[in-house]
């Protein structure tokens, strides 16, 4: 894996990221009438502001080549107007496990590389996959608290 290539993957983790914190969670938030759903999707919507930051952090570390301009960041949109609760978190674990993926792939294949030829400062390596591990046991931990209610949707159908 190169700079370039990694710098790619955390700009489309970011933009999944962000999408999720922008207006359509807080739709998700106010369109919830249980106190318990409500208290999943805030803490969701907390943690996901957290990851953006961690990401744009991460993101500064990376050696790219000079003239990397990285991809656009494009605002996605997560649409929950008009579903219930249960819908609402089905969605949600789809995100939290397409995020628990990428998270992962991107750990699994640095460490088959070379991260001193990958970060800026390569005293930055240690650090920078800790802050991975950590989004990826944040994922873990929203798609555990996701599923458990997609598994009742699920036994409903």
């Amino acid at each position: 894996m190169s700079g370039d290539e990694l710098a790619d993957l955390m700009h489309k983790a970011l933009e999944i990221e962000r999408g999720f914190e922008l207006i359509a969670q807080w739709e998700g938030y106010v369109g919830v009438r249980k106190k318990e759903f409500r208290e999943i999707l805030f803490l969701l919507v907390s943690e996901t502001n957290g990851h953006v930051r961690t990401l744009e952090s991460m993101i500064e570390k990376i050696r790219t080549e000079q003239d990397y301009r990285g991809p656009p960041i494009q605002q996605r949109v997560f649409n929950f107007k008009g579903k219930n609760e249960l819908e609402i978190l089905t969605e949600i674990s789809k995100i939290e496990n397409i995020m628990l993926d990428i998270y992962s792939d991107i750990r699994d294949a640095l460490k088959e590389s070379d991260m001193t030829k990958i970060l800026i400062d390569k005293n930055e390596a240690r650090p920078f996959l800790t802050a991975l591990e950590n989004l990826i046991d944040d994922e873990t931990r929203h798609l555990t608290t996701t599923s458990k209610y997609v598994r009742k949707l699920d036994r409903l159908r």
